[in-house]
């Protein structure tokens, strides 16, 4: 767990204006399912029909931010995170629009033409879905409903953000993908200001370094 996502980060993107959502896999030995059924946090599976009656103890659960739970999500994020069982999303869609396009998200075509599944929920397979993808893959995969994506790295010490960027004039007109942009955060626990120091060049530890996919 670190101080620094749960004490900074996670109250800050509580408190944007664009809705917070989480997603927790219950198939993590982290037992987050059983937290969560103790909690008022609305949670609704991905998964659907016979795969939730037979695999529903093993689904990626959505989570909804409402602010009179904030206290529950500390708790979450103190409790999961660095466990590779969480995964935020920050998006403009309604709850379920945003369920039915991350359950959509769920399946993927294999070279061999079967369907497969994809755990982009989990965060080692995350980071690994962003080495490969290419720009129309990720926004196919943001669609209209996912704005940016947090996850931790590093078990934990770090976090990465994707955001997907606003469609332009030529994006629409010649059909091209929006540019993708990836920012990875340095989760350092806060240190007291006189023992903090900055490196040669100047900079803060806590900034964030970016990359670009573009």
């Amino acid at each position: 767990m670190s101080p620094h996502f749960t004490q900074r980060i996670l109250p800050t993107l509580c408190s944007a204006d664009i809705p917070l959502y989480a997603i927790a896999d219950a198939a993590q030995p982290a037992n987050v399912l059983a937290w969560l059924r103790q909690r008022p946090i609305p949670s609704s599976s991905l998964y659907g029909g016979i795969r939730q009656r037979t695999l529903g103890h093993l689904a990626p659960y959505l989570l909804t931010y409402l602010p009179e739970h904030a206290v529950h999500w500390q708790e979450l994020a103190t409790r999961f995170w660095s466990r590779s069982c969480l995964y935020f999303v920050s998006g403009d869609a309604e709850p379920e629009a945003m369920r039915l396009h991350l359950k959509k998200s769920l399946q993927v075509m294999l070279p061999d033409k079967r369907i497969g599944l994809l755990r982009y929920y989990d965060p080692r397979a995350w980071l690994q879905f962003c080495r490969i993808a290419t720009q129309a893959q990720m926004d196919t995969f943001f669609g209209d409903c996912v704005r940016a994506v947090h996850c931790e790295i590093d078990g934990g010490r770090r976090m990465m953000t994707v955001e997907i960027g606003a469609a332009t004039a030529g994006n629409r007109l010649l059909g091209l993908p929006r540019a993708v942009d990836i920012y990875m955060h340095e989760l350092i626990a806060p240190v007291p200001d006189n023992l903090r120091r900055q490196d040669q060049h100047g900079s803060d530890p806590h900034v964030p370094l970016r990359e670009s996919l573009c």
